[in-house]
């Protein structure tokens, strides 16, 4: 399967703005982008409006260079889950792990600025999301393949992410369940790990009696 492209954080010096960008970025998750005007910015990152208009010289450019940064972070994901030095489940433990600590810093308020007032900008973030699922596809072809999964169609596991991914990224659902973006994958990720039955034994009992008293 062919992977797509990821967005890259490219900037003049990636060290100095992933700086500013970390300084930043915990006010954001708190109240959101459009609450803080260019000036604002500037002093949250603590540098002259001179430097940082030479990296961002305007709020979409910001907002360019904080969600390349971000899909970044989150990409690392990739290493881990095709790390063949590691065990299917470390891989995929690693995986879940290196997602769900970039996603901390995501919060509904800062993803509703980003869909509703720059909806150009939220395609970077739906073709992520995208890729996303297409490596996890791939992941899950593997783990069939080598007897690790059970044998359950790749595809259906991967639309299942897809849709959870739909719903995790919606600020207005994030809004109703009242979980930040970060708990709802690690819920998500906890429920496939250990399914959602805790006597799983009576649980098959009660489905064998079933099937006896109806065959």
């Amino acid at each position: 399967m062919g992977r797509k492209p990821i967005l890259k954080y490219r900037k003049k010096d990636d060290s100095i703005t992933q700086c500013w960008i970390e300084k930043i970025l915990p006010h954001f998750q708190q109240h959101g982008f459009r609450k803080f005007s260019m000036d604002e910015v500037v002093k949250l990152a603590g540098v002259s409006k001179a430097t940082f208009y030479k990296y961002f010289s305007s709020r979409e450019k910001l907002l360019d260079g904080i969600i390349s940064y971000k899909l970044n972070e989150i990409s690392q994901f990739r290493e881990a889950l095709f790390n063949k030095e590691q065990s299917f489940y470390e891989r995929y433990h690693n995986a879940i792990r290196i997602s769900s600590q970039a996603m901390s810093q995501i919060s509904g308020k800062f993803l509703e600025d980003i869909r509703y007032i720059y909806p150009e900008k939220w395609k970077a973030v739906e073709e992520f999301k995208n890729y996303a699922v297409s490596l996890l596809e791939e992941f899950y072809q593997e783990g069939i393949r080598e007897g690790f999964l059970l044998n359950i169609h790749p595809r259906i596991m991967a639309i299942n992410d897809h849709l959870i991914f739909t719903q995790m990224t919606d600020p207005d659902f994030l809004q109703k369940t009242g979980l930040s973006l970060q708990e709802m994958f690690d819920h998500y990720f906890r429920m496939k790990n250990e399914g959602v039955i805790r006597q799983r034994d009576k649980f098959l009992d009660v489905i064998q009696k079933y099937q006896r008293n109806n065959s």
